[in-house]
């Protein structure tokens, strides 16, 4: 697609010869998911490491354990997250349903990382192994959010000295959600984020920190000019929740009263982010919906095409074979769907596991 102004998009040959990755993996490692961040790409692998590699030449440089405390066995890497303001956090899922926080050194990569904290919340929540199904910071870097297949959504207060390298054994996470469904993507978005920043950079060298995003006096929490949203896409709905403070109750905004039954995901709009969110339905049709109510302001259905790019896990993708009758014309109308969203500039990414 072409960018806003007409010209030509950037090269992307990071994503699109991602076939180059599997050099650093072995025989014996299957790749389980890929995340970037402005320099690097990570690969989550079966054996319970993470492989990096340079966004920029493609080559391989380092592999990174995920065991720890809490974490000592080896278990696959089913979600990685870059930080989107500390440039050496990371966070990672394991098969077994412990998150980690690790801190990179990716100035240093002779430096072996560090593991920061384990987050054991949707383990103690299901009394067992759990499959985490999303990972995303919110804008300022202060929190991550967790969920998994139960529908359970999590939240951990990230510290600050944390970005610095410095471990944190006592984690503080909170359930803001509990679904009856899995869930399939989360969004978050701090509107008048300029005070959550300072607040960031007071917090900066104390030796502790109150569980609220600004300091717990009840008169700052009333005129607090900011808030915080999550946005979880589960099977059945899509609701956004109110998480601008963790000692307040949670108020939760169902977009459309419609119920649906599948991976549908949902996002805020691309160009107007503050008042509106997008959520995919089944049939093609995207719902456009008022940020504050929930209210449908209307229903789209894009003219997509029945063509669909099968991508085998770190190849060249190629277009289905229309001679299988998997990739027949009827097969694609019924099969190609508007699944998770991703807003990308002043356009949306629809993309499906």
């Amino acid at each position: 697609a072409a960018s806003p102004g007409g010209a030509e998009p950037p090269s992307t040959s990071s994503v699109l010869h991602v076939s180059h990755l599997t050099l650093g993996l072995g025989k014996r490692v299957q790749p389980m998911c890929i995340a970037c961040s402005s320099d690097l790409l990570a690969v989550g692998g079966s054996t319970g490491s993470v492989y990096l590699y340079s966004r920029e030449s493609m080559s391989f440089l380092q592999m990174i354990e995920c065991t720890g405390k809490g974490a000592s066995s080896k278990s696959a890497i089913m979600k990685v997250a870059f930080s989107p303001v500390e440039p050496d956090l990371f966070a990672v899922a394991r098969l077994d349903g412990n998150i980690l926080i690790l801190h990179g050194n990716f100035d240093k990569l002779t430096k072996k990382a560090l593991r920061l904290c384990t987050i054991c919340e949707h383990v103690k929540e299901a009394k067992g192994g759990v499959r985490i199904t999303s990972l995303t910071w919110s804008p300022t870097g202060r929190w991550l959010f967790s969920a998994d297949e139960r529908g359970t959504v999590a939240r951990t207060y990230v510290w600050p000295e944390m970005g610095k390298g410095n471990p944190y054994e006592d984690i503080e996470t909170w359930i803001v959600y509990r679904g009856q469904s899995p869930v399939v993507q989360m969004h978050a978005l701090v509107r008048g984020s300029s005070r959550i920043q300072q607040q960031n950079q007071q917090h900066r060298g104390q030796s502790k920190v109150e569980k609220s995003d600004v300091a717990s006096d009840k008169g700052l929490a009333q005129n607090r000019t900011w808030t915080a949203q999550l946005l979880v896409s589960t099977k059945r709905r899509s609701v956004l929740i109110d998480v601008s403070d963790p000692n307040e109750a949670k108020t939760f905004v169902q977009i459309g009263r419609k119920d649906r039954n599948g991976y549908f995901g949902a996002c805020f709009h691309p160009t107007q982010t503050a008042s509106k969110v997008l959520a995919a339905r089944k049939g093609k049709r995207l719902w456009e919906a008022q940020i504050d109510t929930g209210q449908v302001l209307k229903t789209m259905k894009p003219k997509l095409p029945n063509v669909e790019f099968r991508f085998t896990p770190f190849s060249t993708p190629a277009e289905l074979d229309q001679r299988n009758p998997q990739h027949s014309k009827e097969w694609l109308k019924e099969h190609v769907q508007l699944r998770m969203l991703t807003p990308f500039d002043n356009k949306v990414v629809s993309w499906g596991d």
